[in-house]
């Protein structure tokens, strides 16, 4: 019984302790702690308390500390863990802190200390995110990010090859390549999908949806893929249940009705002679007449054709290619007119309208730049 009791006490103790509120106070111009009965912990004598982001927590009587513009660790009893050797000092959460050293007089790079004011991850990236037991770790390669994947000790388990890298949840993560292209990977590397995924949206009802060469499907959590990815739309409601639509289907068929083709799309209508343009999921694309590709569904817009040449779009630029795809003009302007064999552009530098004219090989037929052309 008696052993009972201590137990309850200590515990009672523990809880009681755990429960303290700790707070910072200012006096002439320095910082300090003190607990929520107005005890002071620690005196007013440091520059900053807590963490370089503005934020302030205790975490197992550790914090932060600034002297002379640089951070570290120190705790409740004044006893400094590390030096102030950091140009800055975050709490992600656990017994990680994040840090960042200069390296030399024009850069400055980020790693990551414990609690115990270790070395666990080195100076060697430009940035570092930390997601519960692992790390999205990044490194400028000239004009480049490249992305990876590590543990709190740093081992390496996706290299720094990547574009991109995005959790998806606690257990998985979405990886892009440079091609743009997203595959599903755990958190150990193994990878759920090869490179063939468009992009996945946020995580609704642990279900997201999966774009896939223009079609959707919908994929969980563990990367499972739950609705193979054939679907014009679907849609998580509330419950957690899909709907799914299918896209419009349109098939080329002989005399005798039998088919010889087909073609997903919301809308086909021809704009040349054996050229149509076929929509699908907002994009356009162009295929003839027996619903072969002449360009690919990814465009924002694509003209009528004329003598194999037509304006497309593309994230609000226009340019100017041939349907075998080479380029007349890169997809560059803000607008482009055709008016017989003549291209009125414009484009924009530093606020200031820009306009030109072009024949339609591409050739430049103004000597200058004017503020507007008009109609011929």
């Amino acid at each position: 019984m008696k052993g009972l009791s201590l137990l309850i006490f200590l515990f009672v103790l523990t809880v009681e302790a755990d429960a303290i509120v700790y707070e910072r106070f200012e006096q002439d111009g320095k910082v300090g702690i003190r607990d929520d009965q107005g005890h002071v912990i620690l005196p007013a004598s440091f520059d900053a308390l807590g963490w370089s982001d503005g934020s302030f927590t205790v975490i197992g009587q550790i914090t932060g500390y600034r002297k002379s513009g640089r951070w570290g660790l120190l705790n409740l009893k004044k006893e400094f863990i590390t030096k102030a050797l950091y140009l800055s000092l975050t709490y992600p959460g656990g017994d990680r802190t994040l840090v960042s050293r200069e390296i030399n007089s024009y850069s400055s790079k980020f790693g990551c200390v414990n609690l115990k004011g270790e070395l666990v991850v080195p100076f060697v990236y430009d940035a570092i995110v930390i997601h519960d037991l692992r790390a999205v770790v990044m490194q400028k390669n000239g004009s480049q990010y490249a992305y990876g994947l590590i543990d709190l000790n740093n081992r390496i388990i996706l290299p720094l090859i990547y574009q991109k890298i995005v959790p998806l949840g606690t257990l998985r993560y979405a990886v892009q390549d440079f091609s743009g292209k997203t595959a599903i990977c755990s958190e150990e590397g193994k990878w759920s999908t090869g490179f063939d995924i468009d992009s996945v949206s946020a995580f609704r009802h642990d279900l997201a949806v999966l774009y896939k060469n223009l079609h959707v499907g919908v994929i969980d959590r563990s990367g499972e893929i739950r609705v193979e990815p054939v679907y014009r739309d679907v849609q998580i409601v509330e419950s957690g249940l899909v709907q799914t639509r299918k896209a419009n289907t349109w098939k080329v068929i002989d005399l005798h009705q039998k088919e010889l083709r087909r073609l997903d799309a919301d809308e086909l209508e021809p704009i040349g002679r054996n050229r149509n343009r076929a929509k699908f999921n907002g994009l356009s694309g162009v295929v003839d007449s027996v619903f072969n590709k002449v360009l690919p569904i990814e465009f924002d817009y694509v003209g009528p054709v004329s003598q194999e040449k037509l304006i497309v779009r593309k994230q609000n630029k226009y340019g100017l290619i041939r349907t075998n795809q080479s380029v007349i003009l890169p997809i560059a302007f803000d607008s482009l007119i055709l008016e017989g064999h003549l291209l009125r552009t414009c484009h924009t530098e530093a606020g200031i309208h820009r306009w030109d004219l072009y024949d339609t090989v591409g050739v430049r037929k103004t000597a200058a730049s004017y503020e507007f052309i008009g109609p011929w």
